[in-house]
């Protein structure tokens, strides 16, 4: 069976304990001292009140302290015991008794015992149980088995266990893989925190354990729980710092832009696949940015405005109705891909809102560019000169 990720500990809340075993103390050695009669049996009744106060304190002692103190702690209310009765001399009217010293010993180490029994009686139920909610959240899928789809209601999130999950988009009746989750990686989260329908279907591109964790439970377990939530705020730190990388992409751009002045570069695009040579002009010079390039829409669509370059496409779509622009910033000109559903490749190099990066430099000279996948039909040559 696979490990189980998350492994919370518990916390007792033992300064409670500690200070009534304090008191505890306190009070079995006054009384224990107490000037009185000198019972007469083994379970005479102040036999029975001693072995019942060392019991108690005992009791307390592993309750109030963690593993070996605890053992510590009942050692020294034994020692207590011990004391107590050495010390009858010094008391009016009390004296040793080995019978009472019997019973304070043994109230001692029944009182321990017995709370040694229960905690192990309940740290065994607790792991039962814990193994048993374990099995109920471990999902096995074969492979091609779907364990969501696109718009599906979100309820819980999922860790990867073994094996692999592929995020399929639909794209106009076809599944397009747009990310592939591996083990003790984290898929889901955002739709659950947010309590939004899910983006996209999960598919086991493999045989595959997934665990599942609803958001309450994730709450909960925020105190005790380094993963998921550690491989969350992983995942989220992950991509803010893809955005401010960007932004100081950008930002450096913006200086050497000013420092450049007015240098510019003439860029021309055309057709490099024959798909494309029989849809657009052979070249099409590019004065104006940004210039965008999508898919021209059908009449059952509604406009979208800054398209200025449209392309026919037919069923299942490659283009996105705007899939990418080409910007300049000071002497550089870009690509940029933050709408499209199957992404760009930039020479050799994917962008789009599901890629580590959106953002893409053209070099001086030729540059290939294609839409909607690798296998695309839909190849540019953008020239800077």
């Amino acid at each position: 069976m696979p490990a189980h990720p998350i492994r919370p500990k518990a916390k007792p809340h033992r300064r409670h304990f500690l200070f009534a075993w304090l008191i505890g103390l306190a009070l079995v050695f006054v009384l224990t001292l107490a000037a009185g009669r000198t019972p007469a049996g083994w379970l005479a009744f102040d036999r029975l009140l001693h072995f019942a106060g060392f019991a108690v304190v005992g009791a307390l002692a592993v309750l109030a302290l963690p593993g070996w103190l605890s053992f510590l702690a009942v050692a020294g209310v034994v020692a207590l015991g011990v004391v107590t009765e050495i010390f009858q001399n010094s008391v009016l009217g009390r004296a040793p008794d080995p019978v009472d010293l019997y019973a304070n010993i043994m109230g001692a180490m029944t009182g321990a015992l017995v709370i040694y029994a229960v905690l192990g009686i309940a740290g065994w139920w607790r792991r039962r149980r814990a193994n048993a909610d374990d099995e109920r959240r471990q999902i096995e899928l074969a492979a091609g088995d779907v364990l969501f789809h696109e718009g599906d209601t979100s309820r819980e999130l999922y860790i990867v266990l073994e094996g692999e999950i592929e995020i399929v988009k639909d794209n106009e009746g076809t599944g397009m893989v747009i990310g592939l989750v591996r083990p003790r990686e984290v898929f889901g989260e955002m739709a659950c925190i947010q309590g939004r329908p899910r983006y996209a279907a999960a598919r086991a591109r493999v045989d595959t354990v997934v665990y599942s964790l609803s958001p309450d439970e994730l709450i909960d377990a925020v105190d005790t729980v380094q993963f998921p939530l550690m491989a969350i705020l992983r995942n989220l730190v992950d991509r803010l710092r893809q955005q401010n990388d960007k932004l100081a992409d950008l930002a450096a751009l913006t200086a050497q832009a000013a420092a450049a002045g007015d240098a510019r570069s003439k860029v021309t695009l055309k057709p490099h696949s024959i798909m494309l040579k029989t849809l657009m002009p052979a070249e099409l010079p590019i004065e104006r940015f940004p210039f965008s390039i999508g898919r021209r829409r059908r009449d059952n669509e509604k406009a979208i405005a800054a398209v200025d370059l449209m392309i026919d496409d037919a069923p299942p779509f490659r283009i996105s109705r705007c899939h990418f622009q080409l910007k300049r910033l000071g002497n550089k000109l870009l690509i940029t891909d933050e709408l499209s559903k199957l992404g760009t490749d930039v020479n050799g190099t994917r962008i789009g809102k599901f890629e580590r990066s959106n953002v893409a430099e053209l070099k001086p000279g030729a540059n290939l560019v294609t839409v909607g996948g690798v296998d695309s039909p839909y190849t540019f040559q953008i020239e800077v000169r």
